[in-house]
């Protein structure tokens, strides 16, 4: 009697052990349903007057190019072309704030009465698409532009290097005339 109360034990103890080795399987198998779709991101910094303008571009080749106008309150003093390495860690969370904020269906545009205002222009692109969004730092604040101020503050992280080759920018307001004097 004895025996078969130690057999009925061990039957039981291998059917948890076969079921916890499965459940084990199962969870370590279950597959990230979040994938980096974004194939580039463009972001340019207006300032008032175009002093403080500066363009960011990350694409999925993790390559970061940086350009700025330079000048005081510059994190790079001398303006011009930079190109750094970003991490695949930073892409990866780039792409979920994106996802996350909705940026792919958000309004594109809020009314900008003016060219040479202090904002933002966002692009992002993925797959065969493309959105434009402009945001305003200077008055409105909500959590889009507060990962704008993130995201601009990013090249600040990356090992730059100037580069000679000039980076083709999508955003509208990078090529607009730069006015370098100080007033």
């Amino acid at each position: 009697m004895q025996q078969q109360y130690f057999l009925s034990c061990s039957v039981n103890v291998r059917y948890y052990i076969g079921f916890f080795i499965l459940t084990l399987l199962l969870a370590c198998s279950k597959r990230d349903d979040h994938s980096n779709e974004i194939s580039k991101i463009e972001l340019v910094r207006t300032g008032a007057w175009s002093q403080r303008a500066a363009t960011t571009i990350i694409d999925s080749s993790l390559v970061l190019g940086y350009w700025n106008v330079g000048g005081e309150g510059e994190h790079i003093k001398k303006g011009g072309y930079f190109v750094g390495k970003i991490t695949a860690g930073f892409w990866d969370t780039l792409n979920l704030r994106i996802e996350k904020l909705s940026l792919k269906t958000i309004k594109p545009e809020i009314y900008l009465p003016y060219r040479d205002g202090s904002f933002f222009e966002l692009v992002i692109h993925w797959r065969n698409h493309k959105r434009s969004i402009m945001r305003d730092y200077g008055v409105k604040q909500d959590s889009v532009v507060d990962f704008l101020k993130w995201l601009d503050k990013t090249y600040q992280n990356v090992h730059l290097q100037p580069t000679s080759k000039i980076l083709k920018f999508e955003t509208s307001y990078h090529n607009l005339p730069i006015n370098t004097s100080k007033p």
